[in-house]
C-alpha cells in the first residue's frame, strides 16, 4: 500500500496565496473589541442627545418669585436667601 503525496496544483497555490494576502487585512480580536466599544459609546451618546432633545426645564418657583420680590423688595439679602 503506497500513499501519494499530493502536490497542490498552480490554481490551488494561487488561491492559498490570495487567502494569505487577505488574512493580513483582518483586524485582531483586540481591535474588534475596541471598535465594538467605540460603536456602543457613540450609540449611547447619540441616544442620550436624541432623548434629551425636547426636554425643557420648567421653573416650579416662577410664580412665587414675583410674590417674594413684592414682599421683601428687589436686591435685598432676604430675597436672595429665599430664592436660593
Amino acid at each position: 500500500m503506497t500513499t501519494k503525496t499530493q502536490q497542490p496544483n498552480a490554481q490551488q497555490s494561487e488561491v492559498n496565496e490570495e487567502i494569505l494576502r487577505l488574512a493580513k487585512h483582518i483586524p485582531s480580536d483586540s481591535t474588534i473589541f475596541i471598535m465594538r466599544c467605540t460603536f456602543l459609546f457613540i450609540i449611547c451618546v447619540v441616544a442620550t442627545l436624541l432623548l434629551s432633545w425636547d426636554v425643557h426645564a420648567a421653573d416650579p418657583f416662577a410664580p412665587a418669585k414675583s410674590e417674594i420680590v413684592d414682599t421683601v423688595g428687589t436686591g435685598s439679602t432676604a430675597q436672595f436667601a429665599i430664592l436660593v
